[in-house]
């Protein structure tokens, strides 16, 4: 089973290029924050939150999907530390 990598729209070429073209990795764009219950607990994933997911999903969706997801943040550029909003002691890294 790869691991999965749920990406915004807009972070997908970005994602995808970091990974070089890894067969090994599935990358998955997807409109907004994924339904937590959607998440496979049995298959790796890291889910690369964003602004605009975090601004359009309920703070409870991110801490259910970080039970089974580890999830990475990407800020702004200049951004230092994680918004305030944003379940900082439940992410994997930003």
């Amino acid at each position: 089973m790869k691991p999965l990598a749920i990406v915004s729209p807009h972070l997908h070429a970005r994602i995808a290029a970091l990974l070089h073209g890894d067969q090994r990795v599935e990358v998955r764009p997807a409109d907004r924050f994924p339904a937590p219950a959607s998440l496979d607990p049995a298959r790796p994933t890291v889910i690369v939150v964003d602004r605009a997911w975090s601004a359009g999903a309920p703070p409870a969706a991110l801490l259910e999907a970080a039970e089974s997801a580890a999830l990475l943040g990407v800020g702004d550029a200049g951004d230092a530390e994680p918004p305030a909003e944003w379940p900082a002691d439940q992410m994997a890294g930003f």
